[in-house]
């Protein structure tokens, strides 16, 4: 049968896919020092105070609002561009189709 190889890698996939999903869920259940098996590193995680963390959050949003407008300015340039090309084509349409008209 054509399709067995195909769904054989599928399946396969998604098994390894679900096994790096349950061990995502392991290495964030860890303690602060417990070290993960088969890597040298250590997880150590960083508190913050309030204050700390209150700043981190400014930063965020404000790295946010930055990319937002970036994306809304160039969303604005290609709808611009894309008018532009647009009322072209309309208006040199007509001209390319005049050829292909009887002349009478």
């Amino acid at each position: 049968m054509g399709g067995g190889a195909s769904i054989a890698a599928m399946i396969s996939s998604l098994k390894n896919n679900n096994n790096l999903r349950l061990n995502r869920k392991r290495l964030f259940n860890l303690d602060r020092t417990e070290s993960i098996s088969g890597q040298k590193k250590t997880l150590k995680y960083k508190h913050m105070s309030e204050a700390e963390l209150l700043k981190v959050k400014e930063k965020l949003k404000e790295e946010n609002r930055t990319q937002n407008f970036k994306k809304i300015i160039a969303l604005t340039i290609s709808i611009f561009i894309t008018a532009v090309v647009v009322i072209l084509i309309l208006i040199f349409s007509e001209e390319l189709f005049s050829i292909f008209k009887p002349v009478k």
